[in-house]
């Protein structure tokens, strides 16, 4: 069983980065950019926020939002609730660059629902949960090494 789920786990990463980068981001935006902007889309976030969401450094972080700051598509401003912090926020460039590429990820994944038969629909998605779980269970246990 760990053989074949281990070769599957490796297979889909594989083929979910490739869709990703080809299908969603379009060579036009990096996968790390396409996840901020989709992350700062739902709400504001702080350098640390976005680095834990992206399972990224702080300072990789930091040089991802300044690149996104160069493409006009992200603002700094000091947080409402502690002007000692900044926050980032998507410009309107920004907000229309995140539903775009949100859109995009939408469009991949009713294409990919497409090839699963209906009645298997709900239980390919509940095992993709307990995956997502495990996978930020294991995140969190080994201290950000996975």
């Amino acid at each position: 069983m760990t053989d074949e789920f281990t070769d599957a786990l490796v297979a889909i990463s594989r083929h979910f980065g490739v869709l990703e980068r080809d299908t969603v981001c379009c060579g036009e935006v990096t996968v790390q950019q396409c996840v901020a902007l989709q992350r700062l889309h739902n709400s504001p976030a702080g350098v640390s926020t976005l680095a834990d969401h992206l399972g990224k450094s702080t300072s990789a972080t930091t040089r991802l939002a300044d690149g996104l700051q160069r493409r006009g598509w992200v603002e700094r401003q000091p947080h409402p609730e502690d002007g000692r912090r900044i926050q980032l926020l998507l410009t309107d460039l920004g907000r229309q660059q995140a539903r775009q590429l949100r859109a995009s990820t939408e469009q991949m994944a009713r294409e990919l629902l497409s090839h699963i038969p209906e009645q298997d629909r709900h239980e390919v998605t509940r095992a993709m949960t307990l995956l997502e779980e495990a996978i930020a269970r294991c995140r969190t246990d080994c201290c950000g090494s996975f």
